[in-house]
């Protein structure tokens, strides 16, 4: 038996090219998985603002410098984006948001609740 981690679970490769006509004639399909979404539109670089924390992520108190993320994931029921305020010194997230869809007011109501 060769050695590989699949072949003690009785598993074979085989080509893509021998299976499909062998799934057609049982009526079986593939899982197709979806796009991820297109989340930006990048401006040119001299065209973007300098970051305040100028690449520099580190603080010497709480609550002197957050950062925000913006992450995607997919659910049954379709995407679903988060924005989360980090404070840089404790590590822990002042505020975070969800929504189902990507826009500013994401990340603005999740500042401005941070900030109350």
């Amino acid at each position: 038996m060769p050695n590989r981690p699949d072949a003690a679970h009785g598993l074979e490769h085989v080509a893509r090219c021998a299976v499909e006509p062998l799934m057609q004639a049982m009526d079986l399909h593939d899982i197709r998985r979806a796009k991820s979404p297109h989340t930006m539109h990048s401006a040119l670089r001299e065209q973007c603002p300098a970051g305040f924390a100028k690449r520099h992520f580190s603080a010497f108190g709480p609550n002197e410098l957050w950062i925000a993320n913006i992450t995607y994931e997919r659910t049954m029921s379709g995407w679903v984006y988060m924005a989360f305020m980090t404070d840089v010194f404790s590590r822990h997230v002042v505020r975070w948001r969800s929504s189902a869809s990507l826009y500013t007011d994401l990340v603005l109501d999740t500042l401005e609740t941070a900030v109350w």
